[in-house]
């Protein structure tokens, strides 16, 4: 059979994800499974890590709640935001803050299959709060009180999602749920 599987000649994680989930001898995925939005359990075998970061941050006198997500410039790796989770607040969030995250608690990792529950692929979530309330960001949008927010941010190496508070002196929850896979050669030279 080879390494190839018909229709991902050019994507080597989709044939091996075929192979480890419907036999080594696969030549063509079967009829009516679609690889990139099926069930959570193939991410592994894509090489993608299923991860997650929330954190309760209290109320401090003149700070607004603040967290985020830092692809490290020198990772190789490809994030992709899917949540974000705001209670008991408001959030402004934008891509690449000029306040970049640079430390902070650690992430886990969604699917115990992984050998290392503890964030494989280093990829930096911190929370805290700030008196600066112009946490500036590029383009960016908003997730109302006590939501749940489906999203797709890409955030190539040296890129990082803000999130800040609206309002100050309150108590926050603020989570975000990713994938991380490394990154091929041609992705990561856009």
């Amino acid at each position: 059979m080879g390494d190839r599987v018909i229709g991902f000649e050019g994507e080597t994680r989709y044939a091996e994800l075929a192979r480890r989930v419907f036999g080594p001898d696969v030549d063509i995925v079967p009829p009516g499974i679609t690889l990139e939005t099926d069930r959570p359990e193939y991410a592994l075998h894509k090489r993608e890590a299923l991860v997650f970061a929330a954190q309760s941050i209290g109320a401090v006198a003149a700070q607004f709640a603040r967290g985020g997500i830092q692809n490290p410039l020198t990772s190789q790796n490809i994030v992709v935001v899917k949540a974000i989770v705001a209670i008991g607040q408001s959030f402004s969030v934008g891509i690449d803050p000029t306040t970049p995250i640079t430390a902070g608690q650690t992430a886990f990792v969604r699917d115990t299959g992984w050998p290392r529950l503890n964030n494989p692929y280093g990829i930096v979530a911190a929370f805290d709060t700030s008196a600066d309330n112009t946490y500036a960001f590029g383009p960016g949008f908003w997730v109302p009180i006590g939501t749940y927010l489906p999203i797709d941010v890409v955030l190539r190496p040296g890129h990082n999602l803000g999130a800040i508070a609206l309002s100050v002196n309150v108590s926050a929850q603020l989570g975000f749920l990713w994938y991380v896979r490394k990154g091929s050669p041609e992705e990561l030279t856009i």
